[in-house]
């Protein structure tokens, strides 16, 4: 498990074999569409962080029935302050409730209108409202007993202030 993807945020700038649309958050855009309160944590945990655990794992003699990476954990508030911050300016921000995600809707956002002739709104809408009412229930914000992260504790991530910044500061 190891949450949602960073690089969605950071592609083109950032090196990833990732590509698509991001929920919530259209940084080349300025602007989002937060689910819920944007209160609740949410781990990111970039790709290239997750091969490194991955590479570890693969060296033990015993896996545990699960494996827990955290990238870093942030609320989409306090994802939005870090790209409003980066980008040097403050987005068009929705706020989305769960009766609307609910219903399969969210706030369209500029990035998601280029990816429509391959994955049509209504199912793109349908799936980032899924995503939207799992994020405000919590079910992306990790409490393992143990995680890679502490079996694995020379492997350092990523943070997503660190590489958002990287990826749109100036731009």
């Amino acid at each position: 498990m190891n949450g949602y993807f960073l690089d969605y945020w950071v592609v083109p700038h950032i090196k990833s074999s990732l590509g698509g649309p991001a929920p919530a958050i259209d940084i080349s855009n300025k602007v989002a569409g937060i689910p819920g309160s944007g209160d609740v944590p949410v781990v990111f945990t970039h790709s290239s962080d997750i091969g490194n655990f991955v590479a570890a794992l693969l060296a033990e003699a015993f896996w545990g029935k699960e494996s827990y990476i955290i990238g870093d954990k942030v609320t989409w508030n306090e994802f939005l302050t870090i790209a409003e911050e980066a980008r040097g300016a403050k987005f068009e921000t929705t706020y989305d409730s769960l009766e609307t995600l609910k219903a399969g809707q969210i706030t369209e956002l500029p990035s998601h209108v280029e990816v429509y002739p391959f994955f049509p709104k209504p199912m793109m809408q349908g799936l980032f409202a899924t995503f939207g009412i799992l994020f405000e229930q919590g079910v992306f914000d990790f409490q393992p007993e143990k995680s890679l992260n502490d079996q694995f504790p020379d492997i350092k991530t990523r943070k997503v202030k660190e590489l958002v910044t990287e990826a749109w500061k100036g731009k």
